[in-house]
């Protein structure tokens, strides 16, 4: 009703009051519905802000959790493991936060440890395990690969010299080289003290193109090691004074130099170990030849040697710069086996922007991609500063008596030569910090031109031109074909032509002086280096 009615009775009067209530209940419905509104912003609101705290701090990271085990488990190395920051929903202290945190943690440090190798170990492991606990006694998975092996000079004897200074060698070393071979399509797998394993594994869906593609990229990683190695020989060396002074007593003008094999075969990849200390490895007589392969380039004189299974992987790009050295067989049970080489001048200073080398011709005095070396500023002459004079036998002035007879000029030139001194230590101190840091290596994407257009590439192989290169292949038939007398005449003249500095024309000169200078009655086209062999 929207009226309400009074009645009022005064003696014989009834007085009656007929009131208009629509108004009233218009505003007692307008609150009521206002108050409804109300209560119900007051839970929403309040329930917005409880959830919220809930999902952010609890239900967001337990599902963050899940999907981060979940990838590990799958694929370790594909993790892209960062730091967790509030913006992500983690606050220092929180419990989640602390678990993600260490999740994240373990899976770096799982993709560092283990390594390519260990990708396929740790999913596997995850995904069969039961019951909370690994089996890392199961069998282990054939693959193929090109093995790379590398391997520093002199390291024991390096080692002594530096002592807990060798970390930082090694690391350094290690930085320069993972860097190109992962720029190169490659993996780093073990390293062993001065040895390091590296794989490009082989699909059986690549095609051929593909194979060759990784080969060429293989090649050339271990060529750009050579010449980076050589350009960063100050951030290598730079090692506290007293080390620094036992390594260059013992090793007077030391240099980096490292030995490195190159072959293509099948491993068995797995988990060597037990359930106290496991590595992920491959294991295999491929490997273990890729090994010989580095060990034998000090006989023939050359930072690398390829072998012919690999070689033949090769596009004609590539190879048409590759020589064959030797051919071998290395056990009974084996086919007899080319040895090769990508030819390769140590002695060059890459960190001279200004080098010259016979027969190189460079734009600019320097490769474009080569960074500068890191070099100390000279002060300026300080301005009005006379020229340093000596003083007359005799006539040496003492520096405590007669001190008030120094004149004006002779103080100022004093003190610029102590703010000259003060300037240089500063200059010194920021270059030793400037060779501290890591070099950021950079390998542009790799095109087939690159054999006839690099200019380290070039550059690296100077000393063996195309001519000698002809002349040698033609030595190397007669050589395998038991006419040692005519090989080892062709051997002399590229000896001469190197300058007197062809490691592979030395080594098979003496293998055949050694016989006499005529092929054994047993030659079969190769030497065996199995046990008992000639």
């Amino acid at each position: 009703m929207e009226t309400s009615t009074l009645y009022t009775q005064t003696g014989n009067f009834t007085t009656t009051m007929i009131f208009d209530t629509r108004m009233l209940n218009v505003q007692q419905s307008l609150f009521s519905v206002y108050t409804t509104i109300f209560v119900i912003f007051l839970l929403v609101v309040g329930t917005y802000y409880f959830s919220k705290d809930v999902n952010a701090l609890v239900i967001l990271p337990i599902e963050r959790m899940v999907e981060l085990v979940h990838k590990i488990s799958v694929n370790p190395l594909g993790v892209q493991y960062k730091m967790l920051g509030a913006e992500d929903g983690f606050h220092a202290g929180m419990e989640t936060t602390i678990l993600l945190s260490t999740i994240t943690k373990i899976g770096a440090l799982m993709r560092v440890g283990f390594g390519e190798a260990g990708a396929s170990v740790i999913a596997k492991n995850l995904a069969d395990s039961t019951g909370g606990r690994l089996n890392m006694m199961g069998t282990g998975t054939m693959i193929h690969s090109i093995f790379g092996f590398c391997d520093v000079r002199q390291f024991t004897d390096t080692t002594e010299c530096l002592q807990e200074e060798v970390m930082l060698f090694v690391n350094r070393i290690a930085h320069i080289l993972h860097s190109i071979i992962v720029q190169c399509a490659g993996s780093a797998n073990k390293n062993i003290g001065d040895a390091f394993l590296l794989t490009w594994k082989l699909d059986d869906k690549l095609t051929p193109e593909k194979i060759s593609l990784l080969a060429d990229q293989a090649l050339v990683a271990f060529c750009k090691t050579l010449v980076e190695l050589g350009r960063y020989q100050d951030f290598i060396c730079n090692f506290s004074v007293a080390a620094t002074a036992r390594l260059y007593k013992r090793f007077p003008g030391y240099l980096v130099r490292i030995g490195s094999g190159l072959h293509v075969g099948w491993a068995i990849e797995g988990a060597i170990g037990s359930n106290r200390k496991i590595d992920a490895s491959y294991l295999s007589p491929h490997v273990n030849f890729t090994e010989y392969l580095e060990s034998s380039t000090k006989a023939y004189g050359v930072p690398l040697l390829l072998s012919v299974p690999f070689f033949k992987m090769l596009s004609p790009a590539a190879a048409k710069f590759c020589r064959q050295v030797d051919r071998i067989r290395k056990n009974d049970r084996d086919e007899p086996m080319g040895l090769y080489t990508y030819d390769s001048d140590l002695s060059i200073d890459w960190s001279d922007v200004n080098r010259k080398t016979d027969g190189v011709v460079r734009a600019g005095g320097a490769h474009a991609s080569s960074p500068p070396p890191v070099s100390l500023p000279v002060a300026p002459a300080p301005i009005g500063a006379p020229p340093p004079t000596k003083s007359p036998a005799g006539k040496r002035r003492n520096s405590t008596v007669g001190a008030s007879k120094v004149s004006p000029l002779e103080a100022l030139a004093a003190k610029k030569a102590q703010e000259e001194a003060e300037l240089e230590a500063a200059l010194k101190e920021k270059n030793d910090a400037e060779l501290s840091k890591p070099p950021t290596i950079i390998v542009p994407p790799y095109t087939q031109d690159v054999w006839e257009e690099d200019d380290e590439l070039i550059e690296l192989r100077h000393r063996v031109s195309d001519a000698m290169r002809e002349l040698w292949g033609r030595g190397i038939k007669e050589y395998i074909k038991g006419d040692w007398p005519k090989a080892r005449d062709i051997f002399q003249e590229t000896l001469k032509m190197s300058g007197g500095k062809d490691g592979p024309s030395l080594f098979l000169i003496a293998v055949m002086d050694e016989h006499g200078g005529g092929a054994p009655s047993d030659w079969h086209g190769y030497r065996d280096e199995s046990e008992g062999g000639h």
